[in-house]
């Protein structure tokens, strides 16, 4: 019992670093400054309604088809977050599971910076020193913040297995590989390409490492089986993936990115410390693709180089990254000559050096992101958008049309719309004449006068919006049923 005692450390860093990050996805949602508001409103109200017996349905955004499948991702977490969604049926939850999943892969880089540096139950100061460099490497990755803090998206949940399949297949623990690559998989599509890569930095023989390859195909094959079955009758969006793969049939490859990518976007991700995983190649041959489709994405497709935008493509380099620093570091330390006890006393010196570097760069990411660390998870009573205040007495079930904008105000509830952008495209030749209600912004007189056309009644406002009460909205009165 004594000797597992140590796994409390990576156990409470992982809280801490929740704890800190769920603090700033509330500031964000609360203020309606997320990277997409829209997006994230769409994974709720899907979230919602599969959690409410109403199957994968949202009408809150443009296209899309009511399946798991809906955007052409496979995401098969999507029904394990929907379920611990609907636990707490509000937009908060989803950046929680999100920034959870990845606070628990300090379990994971814990364990292998210990297996790597040589820590073990006879050397347990190297042990632990060895666990804290890996604490240090992953938790204080900078660029890991900017990613995790994506909103949701089902990409990043492949993270903390990505690690923990790496840790696994270094220690020969197949099975754990099995498991951990699995659930990679199941993050989405673009993890299922990577999981067999990992065997080619197997630390063992060409037959040995062939076998490992072995493992990572068996685990994208067994996520192959259920997506197909529960998937092979999807149509009406294609994958991302594979029509990004279609667009770069040429050459030269249609490379979008500049120089000014690279300086203020690219090399951050060998900061501070971890150019040092170049010193563990064979561990980074995984995100050679990832980086390829990101080089060739377009520029204005939901893929950019903005801290504070659409990069959650960028989670595969941030696992791989992360791992190859811990590998690279720890060959050059086994490089090192001394004695067991020099070297002992060496893990600890560069252990506390490494500490020292990850938290002074990430001191301005905190500042930046506006992360304030804190131990347990409270929220802030932080100023709020005041258009939460115009819907938060409205009828649950109620149906809402809003703007782009305020889409995560409404997401919620098992129908609402965008009268700017889904409500012809889910309800054509409707108009205004399904909703009860409908937020307005004050610029939209246009939209103002339909309202009112259909005798819509002016209820409340605030500086840039109007909230419109319809007719229709009797039906929510207390002698009203209380299901749509």
């Amino acid at each position: 019992m004594r000797r597992h005692l140590h796994w409390l450390i990576p156990l409470f860093a992982a809280w801490t670093w929740w704890c800190s990050l769920q603090a700033t996805a509330w500031d964000r949602i609360r203020t309606l400054t997320c990277v997409e508001n829209y997006a994230l409103a769409v994974y709720e109200q899907l979230f919602w309604n599969y959690s409410h017996g109403n199957g994968w349905k949202q009408t809150v955004h443009y296209g899309y088809v009511d399946h798991w499948m809906w955007s052409g991702h496979r995401s098969m977490w999507s029904w394990v977050s929907a379920w611990i969604y609907g636990l707490d049926p509000e937009p908060l939850t989803l950046p929680r599971i999100q920034i959870a999943f990845v606070a628990l892969g300090a379990l994971p880089a814990w364990g292998l910076a210990r297996h790597v540096f040589g820590g073990s139950e006879e050397r347990p100061l190297r042990g632990l020193a060895a666990g804290m460099i890996g604490l240090a490497l992953y938790l204080g990755f900078p660029p890991l913040f900017a990613v995790v803090l994506n909103d949701y998206q089902d990409l990043i949940l492949g993270v903390p297995f990505a690690i923990a399949a790496i840790w696994c297949s270094r220690i020969g623990n197949f099975y754990g590989f099995l498991v951990a690559a699995l659930g990679c998989c199941m993050a989405r599509e673009e993890w299922a390409l990577l999981m067999p890569v990992i065997g080619v930095a197997f630390p063992g023989s060409l037959r040995q490492r062939a076998r490992q390859i072995g493992w990572g195909i068996l685990a994208s094959s067994l996520w192959f089986l259920p997506v197909y079955i529960l998937g092979h009758d999807f149509t009406g969006h294609d994958n991302p993936m594979t029509s990004h793969v279609g667009g770069l049939m040429q050459w030269p490859p249609p490379f979008t990115r500049t120089a000014k990518d690279f300086y203020t976007f690219y090399l951050y991700f060998l900061l501070p410390v971890q150019f040092m995983a170049v010193l563990s190649p064979l561990t980074l041959i995984p995100i050679g693709g990832t980086l390829f489709f990101h080089l060739t994405a377009p520029p204005f497709g939901g893929v950019d180089t903005q801290w504070k935008g659409h990069i959650h493509h960028m989670a595969p380099m941030c696992a791989f990254m992360s791992a190859a620093s811990i590998e690279g570091i720890a060959w050059l330390f086994r490089k090192i000559p001394g004695s067991a006890r020099a070297k002992d006393a060496l893990i600890v010196v560069l252990a506390l050096l490494l500490i020292g570097v990850s938290a002074g760069a990430v001191r301005p990411w905190l500042t930046m992101f506006g992360i304030q660390p804190q131990l347990l998870p409270t929220l802030a009573e932080t100023p709020v958008a005041p258009e939460w205040a115009l819907i938060e007495d409205l009828p649950p079930l109620a149906i809402i049309a809003t703007d782009v904008r305020n889409s995560l105000l409404v997401s919620s509830r098992p129908e609402s719309y965008t009268y700017d952008e889904s409500l012809e495209d889910k309800r054509p030749g409707k108009g205004f004449s399904i909703v009860d209600y409908a937020l307005i912004k004050v610029v939209d007189r246009g939209w103002q006068e339909k309202a009112r056309a259909l005798g819509a009644a002016r209820m409340a406002e605030t500086e840039k919006y109007v909230l419109y009460r319809f007719p229709m909205a009797d039906r929510w009165t207390a002698s009203a049923p209380t299901t749509p």
